[in-house]
């Protein structure tokens, strides 16, 4: 029997960092238990993504979004910024409006022929089309919140802790969101960041110019402001955070 190469006992908020960086070494194993991992997810976003239930037995968006879910493993870059459930939805996403758009172009054909078998499946397909545009935006803030609450899970934060711990005074606030941009804005720190979902403290202290205390006591706080501030999908959680829309710049370089 083959050795596994992924540990079972794997602390699960730094998974599926490890699993990414073990597929890219060309682990096979890594690639399917990562996609296991996120099967239901993938599946769900699906679902949402066409404002209706889907069969996973006889609905192509299921086959699509599984498929995309894999191209999104390929794809993936965590220098980028963004964190990997948001990327796999977004591939999804593009993934199923080329099927929507695909499968309109030819609703006249399919719906003309009356007492067609596929004229219902035809119309159904037309209707999660218009579902989609009509309420992409609602279901889209529905979508990143809990892309949001997804990827603080992966730090191991929830959003009670996220409430319990958010600064109360503004200038506090202010030096944590001067420490986020510093993070963010630097493309080693935030694909360290990303990859290993840990704040890299001594770092981050010489470039925010804050005290470890400082930023180890608002660690969770930084966490969920870095996420918002690297990828413009989270843009509408700042108020959720209590985020002033601060200045550029203030961080100081590493080296020196």
């Amino acid at each position: 029997m083959a050795m596994r190469s992924v540990p079972l006992g794997e602390n699960r908020s730094n998974d599926s960092g490890h699993l990414l960086e073990q597929v890219r070494l060309g682990d096979r194993l890594a690639r399917e238990r990562l996609i296991g991992d996120y099967r239901e997810r993938a599946l769900a976003m699906a679902s949402k993504i066409c404002a209706r239930p889907l069969d996973r037995n006889n609905d192509d968006e299921c086959s699509i979004a599984l498929i995309a879910l894999n191209e999104a493993i390929d794809s993936y870059l965590p220098e980028k910024g963004a964190a990997f459930s948001t990327h796999v939805y977004r591939v999804i996403r593009a993934r199923l409006i080329d099927h929507f758009r695909r499968e309109a172009k030819n609703q006249w054909l399919y719906l003309e022929g009356a007492g067609d078998g596929n004229s219902y499946r035809a119309y159904e397909q037309v209707t999660s089309l218009e579902a989609f545009r009509h309420q992409r935006e609602a279901e889209e803030r529905e979508m990143a919140m809990g892309l949001f609450v997804d990827t603080l899970a992966d730090f191991k934060i929830t959003i009670d802790d996220l409430v319990q711990s958010s600064p109360k005074h503004r200038d506090t606030r202010s030096k944590l969101y001067r420490a986020a941009q510093c993070l963010v804005h630097d493309e080693d720190l935030r694909r360290r960041f990303f990859t290993t979902r840990q704040l890299p403290l001594k770092e981050l202290t010489a470039v925010s110019g804050l005290s470890r205390k400082v930023l180890e006591t608002g660690r969770k706080y930084i966490v969920a402001l870095a996420i918002v501030l690297a990828d413009k999908e989270f843009h509408f959680v700042r108020s959720f955070l209590s985020v002033d829309e601060e200045k550029e710049g203030g961080c100081r370089d590493g080296n020196g």
